[in-house]
C-alpha cells in the first residue's frame, strides 16, 4: 500500500509539472516537420533551427489552440537554436542553469501536430562539458537523454523535478538519441540573436597541420608536436598578428598545442574580439605573438 501511494504521489507530481510547463510550450507549424517551441521570455520563443523554414515569418499554435504568427529574429545552426519574436506576451518558463548529473530524472515536454501535448519521462544518461558538436557549436555541457525522440521532440523542453526548464531538446546532432542545449547557453544566445540575428563565427585565417618538432628544438619548445602554419588568409587576424608561412605554433595561452582541436576548443562566440597568446617556433627560436580573434567574414556569392 505504501509503495502504491508513493507511485501515485509521483504520478500526480509529474502530471502537475507537465500541466504547469505546458502553458509555455507551443507548436511551431512547419512544412518540413513537427517541432515544439519554448516561451523563453514573454514575447520570445526558442525552437529548433534545423526544422524551421527559411522564411521571415512562421505560424505557431499556442496552448489555447489559437494560431498566431511569429517573426524569425535570429538563428544559429551550430547550436540548432532559432529565435522567434511575437507581439503577444505569453507565460515564460522558469529556468534551471545549475549542472545536471547522470541518472537525474527529467521530463521532455513538447507538442506534436495540432498542438497535441506530449510528455516523456526519462533520465539524463550523460552530462559533461563543455562539448563541441560536429556542427562547430560549443555547449556549456553535454546533456544526453535516455529518451527516444518523438514527433515534436526537437524544440521541446527538458524539465527537472523542480518544474524548471534546463534546456531545449534537439535531435539535430544524432539520429539515435537526443541532446539538450543547456539553459545557460540559450540565455546567452537569446541576448546575442536579439541584437544581431546571428552568432558570429570565430576566425583566425590560419591553415595548419600537426608536425613533429626536430629533437634539437624540443627542449626550448617544451613540446614534441606543434602546428605548422601552411598559410594565412589575406587581411586576416593571423596576417595582422604577423604570423607567417613556416611558423610552428607550440603554445596557446601558455598551454602546449598538439592538435587542431586544441585551437578550435579555444574559439567560440565569446572569444571574438579577445586576444590569444601564441608561442611560435620561428628560425629556431620561440617568439611570443598576440592574435585577436576576428569574426568570419560573409563570403559574397557570384
Amino acid at each position: 500500500m505504501a509503495q502504491e501511494m508513493m507511485l501515485e504521489k509521483l504520478s500526480e507530481e509529474l502530471s502537475s509539472i507537465t500541466r504547469k510547463v505546458s502553458e509555455s510550450i507551443v507548436f511551431v507549424q512547419s512544412r518540413r516537420s513537427a517541432s515544439s517551441g519554448i516561451v523563453w521570455e514573454k514575447n520570445t520563443i526558442v525552437t529548433a533551427d534545423h526544422l524551421l523554414p527559411r522564411q521571415d515569418e512562421v505560424h505557431i499554435q499556442i496552448p489555447s489552440g489559437e494560431t498566431t504568427t511569429a517573426l524569425v529574429a535570429g538563428r544559429d545552426s551550430s547550436t540548432d537554436l532559432a529565435l522567434l519574436k511575437t507581439t503577444t506576451e505569453f507565460k515564460a518558463v522558469e529556468k534551471e542553469t545549475s549542472p545536471f548529473e547522470a541518472g537525474q530524472l527529467a521530463i521532455s515536454i513538447g507538442r506534436a501536430n495540432r498542438g497535441r501535448l506530449l510528455a516523456v519521462l526519462g533520465i539524463v544518461s550523460g552530462s559533461d562539458g563543455p562539448y563541441r558538436n560536429w556542427r562547430g557549436g560549443t555547449l556549456d555541457r553535454f546533456i544526453r537523454l535516455d529518451v527516444s525522440p518523438f514527433p515534436g521532440f526537437s524544440g521541446s523542453a527538458l524539465v527537472l523535478p523542480n518544474g524548471k526548464v534546463g534546456g531545449m531538446n534537439t535531435a539535430a546532432f544524432s539520429r539515435h538519441f537526443g541532446l539538450t542545449v543547456p539553459a545557460s547557453n540559450i540565455d546567452r544566445l537569446v541576448e546575442r540573436l536579439s541584437k544581431k540575428g546571428s552568432i558570429g563565427k570565430p576566425y583566425l585565417g590560419l591553415m595548419m597541420q600537426p608536425v613533429r618538432i626536430p629533437k634539437q628544438l624540443q627542449e626550448q619548445s617544451r613540446t614534441e608536436i606543434g602546428l605548422l602554419v601552411m598559410g594565412t588568409e589575406e587581411a586576416s587576424p593571423a596576417e595582422e598578428a604577423g604570423i607567417i608561412l613556416g611558423d610552428i605554433i607550440v603554445r596557446l595561452n601558455e598551454k602546449n598545442v598538439n592538435s587542431l582541436d586544441e585551437i578550435f576548443d579555444a574559439l567560440n562566440a565569446e572569444s571574438i574580439g579577445h586576444e590569444l597568446k601564441l608561442a611560435v617556433l620561428r628560425g629556431g627560436k620561440v617568439e611570443e605573438l598576440g592574435i585577436k580573434v576576428g569574426e568570419r567574414p560573409i563570403r559574397q556569392k557570384g
